[in-house]
């Protein structure tokens, strides 16, 4: 009888059959459940480049309709401008450029003269922006002209107030403080936007607000008169 002899190479090489085999009739036994795996793990790369790719396709849609509604409203097309706004609101309401379309909804709006509307679209629009965001002063600026336009002028009084109590950029706290005072006058108390418009001007004076205009000056004046009249 002939004895063979086996050898370090010869060991490995039944091994790794063996261990071959091993992995074979284990994905034979399995080769239903890894092909599920195996379409899962397609179907959600597939999903996932889907969901990219519509989603840059949604920005782009609603960045050009923004645009659009902006540029249809510095042109004065008004119908065109609401037209390109509310439907970037209603199709991308909660995306940025949605709310950016909000504000300038609101604005098209108001200078069609549907105040009352702009009221409303201005309450709708603030529980999407939120209140920790420059958009939501500028929403309540909106607001705050329309019910001026509305002769709702202690309304528009209190809204200015409430926006003044915000952090806001000098030129808007001037601008809400102005407009502040002449809500106050329109409403009957000229003493009081008197006083706000005093307050304004101490504040100028004091670098607390960095603002030059020289019709704070000739208002105080104004007011004064209505005051002493």
């Amino acid at each position: 009888m002939v004895t063979r002899k086996i050898d370090r190479k010869t060991l490995k090489q039944d091994s790794f059959v063996e261990k071959t085999g091993v992995v074979v009739d284990f994905l034979q036994e399995h080769y239903v459940k890894f092909g599920i795996v195996l379409l899962v793990i397609a179907v959600v790369a597939v999903g996932l480049t889907y969901y990219r790719q519509s989603n840059e396709r949604s920005t782009q849609h609603a960045s050009f309709l923004l645009y659009q509604g902006e540029d249809f409203l510095a042109k004065g097309s008004l119908n065109s401008a609401r037209a390109a706004l509310t439907e970037c609101v209603e199709r991308f309401g909660g995306t940025e450029f949605g709310k950016l379309a909000r504000l300038s909804l609101a604005k098209t709006i108001m200078s069609m003269g549907e105040n009352d509307l702009a009221v409303v679209t201005v309450d709708e629009s603030i529980g999407v922006v939120g209140q920790e965001t420059k958009l939501y002063s500028d929403l309540l600026m909106i607001k705050a002209a329309a019910l001026s336009n509305l002769e709702q002028h202690a309304d528009a009084a209190g809204m200015y107030r409430t926006i003044l109590a915000r952090d806001l950029p000098d030129p808007v706290r001037f601008d809400a403080s102005m407009r502040l005072a002449d809500n106050l006058r329109l409403g009957g108390d000229a003493a009081a936007g008197l006083s706000v418009l005093e307050g304004l001007r101490e504040q100028i004076d004091a670098g607390e607000l960095n603002l030059i205009n020289r019709n704070l000056t000739v208002k105080i004046e104004m007011f004064r008169a209505l005051v002493h009249m």
